[in-house]
């Protein structure tokens, strides 16, 4: 799925950062933080401005809600259509279809015949497959995957030789990188089975088991595969026969989407700009490939809700639901994290938990509030736009139906006008706590746990970082590529909040040591704190000065052009190899990143070339590289049989070494062939 699979809200400096990896986020994918204000709308603090009846203290209704909102939204962000449904109560209080099911020709969208797809959505019912087979006995989710898992699909040892769980693959700490190459392609033909897809897919293991949080869709594929390995049915047939039927989700299915829409009727999905998503397929079931209409999810939350069971129907024991909604792992226990199948969206009173699905023009969420008794899921059949904090349609629209729905109770320390951390539970000061702080300090560069550490889809790491300095009174000041800083408060025992936009982190520690951080905005990823030589930052920075030297040699056609007009004599041959090969050289290193900036504009067709592993994505390099070893072997020739004058050839020698450091960082990411 792309890299904008995010389930819950996220603040401003995590979001962009992804945002900015991802041009839309996989992560693949989606941000969450305070809003813009829209035209015409005063903003309020998280959301969008409050209707008049809440103005009054007035109940607002569900399905008016859903019939003035989802309308409001879909003009907003330039989304062509939406499913929505509300459930309180254990009763379904809101439910519509709204806006076009394709903009091209003008259909409505009807929530009773359109099915949308729900993307990562999709783990959530593979969770409770899961589950279903250990409260049976069949799981232990604490037990070595490998003895679940066919020979082809097992997991490596560790070298610690912690092996990985069923509980680590359902909440994103079996340690894998994030896998892109081979999660789809061109030709549906080529789509492999579940064990088949499994086992190609293979990522690489950079963190031990439970180590850190990062959202992996390889991981609930495995435990896809585990269901249908110990329940020996293919494992769409289990989850239809053992979850959807039993609920009555006549309209819900596995498989892929183009065979899917041979038996059911979805809507078309849209880029940013309006035209229809083509040509792109998707593998993995268990981890994003799944349909669901507004009506089955509405009886999916009721049932989730009343703790696994709806009319008379039990799909999971009250324990079981309580697992998926409790916080399972994370990083700093203040900050939210996640559990079976969802991840904690807000820990003040009410807690909030959800998840949301994203797909080439396709994005969904939902989120359940246990405490409160309601529900919320949408659906949407466009990729439309972005406010000014990063965040799409289906997140703001989550957003303002918690605030409208679930708000803040009073006096639970986020509702009133102070700032967060104030009052007698705020933890130590500023002097306690910088006098706590470990040994070798919070300050670093912190690079997002969850990235590609093979094959060219690694440049997102160049931008998936954030960097942390220690201000004054024991604050840290938190700032990334392009982003303003933030400045995070202490409020004791490793955890920090920004008061303005409401954010919180908090630092993860292994004997004593600062490992990494985590946000309270976006459980979905950890930050790996790294040395200087694997610094994402340290390697822009290299490739912008790289790319400095490298544009001085523009200045050589102008030589050559004033030295023909001279009617100076012209230089030795091998001389004139030397400037052409530095020249491709330069041409190399420009060109790739001149390709990967366009690219980042268009990040349907970039990840799907990610996807696909394209060999497109080496080529500039690749000849790049080969030009500059050409011109290594020329420049020493250079200063050996003494071309040009020494200035020119150290000047000369400048440009070389900074073609080499480009290849060396494109070695590093993956992009020169054959370490591509």
């Amino acid at each position: 799925m792309p890299l904008r699979h995010v389930p819950c809200p996220q603040g401003v400096l995590p979001i962009l950062v992804t945002a900015l990896s991802a041009m839309l986020a996989w992560v693949l994918l989606a941000t969450w933080a305070v809003p813009g204000a829209a035209a015409g709308v005063a903003p309020v603090s998280g959301g969008h401005a409050p209707r008049s009846g809440e103005e009054l203290g007035e109940p607002v209704d569900a399905q008016s809600f859903l019939d003035t909102r989802v309308p409001e939204f879909l003009e907003e962000y330039g989304v062509p259509g939406a499913v929505a449904t509300i459930v309180s109560s254990g009763e379904r209080t809101g439910y519509g279809g709204y806006g076009h099911a394709d903009a091209e020709h003008g259909s409505e969208v009807d929530p009773d015949r359109h099915v949308f797809p729900v993307g990562s959505i999709a783990k959530v019912f593979t969770a409770v497959a899961v589950l279903q087979l250990a409260e049976e006995g069949r799981i232990d989710l604490h037990e070595d995957v490998n003895a679940y898992l066919p020979e082809n699909a097992r997991v490596p040892a560790t070298p610690s030789g912690r092996p990985v769980t069923t509980h680590h693959l359902l909440t994103h700490t079996a340690g894998f990188e994030e896998a892109i190459a081979g999660q789809g392609a061109f030709d549906p033909s080529e789509l492999a089975s579940l064990p088949d897809h499994v086992a190609a897919a293979e990522p690489r293991r950079i963190f031990e088991p439970g180590e850190f949080v990062a959202y992996s869709n390889h991981s609930l594929n495995l435990a896809g595969l585990i269901v249908e390995e110990v329940s020996g049915t293919p494992f769409g047939e289990y989850v239809r026969t053992h979850v959807f039927e039993p609920l009555g989700m006549a309209d819900s299915a596995f498989g892929p989407l183009h065979e899917l829409a041979r038996a059911h009727d979805l809507p078309v999905a849209h880029h940013s700009d309006g035209t229809p998503v083509t040509g792109y397929h998707l593998g993995g079931e268990p981890s994003g490939l799944a349909i669901a209409s507004a009506s089955d999810m509405a009886r999916f939350l009721q049932a989730v809700l009343n703790g696994g069971e709806l009319d008379g129907e039990r799909v999971l024991s009250e324990e079981s639901v309580t697992a998926m909604l409790d916080r399972q792992a994370g990083g700093h226990p203040e900050v939210t994290g996640v559990g079976y199948g969802t991840w904690e969206w807000r820990l003040d009173r009410p807690r909030v938990v959800g998840h949301a699905g994203d797909l080439f023009g396709f994005h969904s969420m939902f989120v359940v509030v246990p405490e409160a008794e309601v529900g919320f899921h949408v659906a949407i059949n466009g990729d439309g736009t972005t406010d000014a904090d990063g965040r799409d349609m289906r997140m703001a629209l989550s957003e303002a139906f918690i605030e409208e729905f679930a708000p803040v109770a009073e006096g639970s320390g986020t509702d009133s006008s102070e700032p967060l951390g104030t009052g007698p539970s705020a933890g130590p000061g500023p002097a306690e706590e910088e006098a706590a702080v470990p040994p070798g300090g919070y300050a670093g560069t912190y690079v997002a746990t969850r990235r590609t550490t093979s094959g060219p889809a690694s440049v997102y790491s160049l931008l998936s970082w954030v960097r942390v300095r220690q201000g004054e009174d024991g604050a840290v000041v938190v700032d990334s590529v392009g982003l303003p800083e933030q400045r995070f408060l202490p409020l004791g025992g490793g955890l920090f909040e920004e008061r303005e936009r409401r954010d919180r982190i908090g630092f993860i520690t292994a004997n004593d040591q600062v490992t990494g951080l985590s946000f309270d905005t976006n459980p979905t990823t950890a930050y790996q704190r790294v040395a200087w030589p694997d610094s994402p930052r340290v390697h822009a920075i290299a490739i912008g000065a790289a790319l400095l030297v490298l544009a001085t040699v523009l200045v050589w056609p102008a030589l050559a052009l004033v030295r023909l007009l001279r009617r100076r004599p012209s230089p030795p041959r091998g001389a004139a190899a030397a400037r052409w090969c530095a020249a491709l050289a330069a041409l190399g290193a420009f060109a790739t990143v001149g390709m990967f900036a366009y690219l980042f504009t268009d990040p349907n067709l970039l990840l799907a070339l990610f996807f696909a592993d394209s060999p497109v994505l080496l080529v500039p390099l690749t000849l790049g590289a080969a030009a500059t070893l050409a011109a290594l072997v020329l420049t020493a020739l250079a200063w050996r049989r003494g071309w040009w004058s020494a200035a020119w050839r150290v000047h000369h020698t400048l440009v070389i070494v900074a073609a080499l450091f480009v290849v060396l960082i494109g070695v590093r990411y993956h992009l020169v062939w054959p370490l591509g």
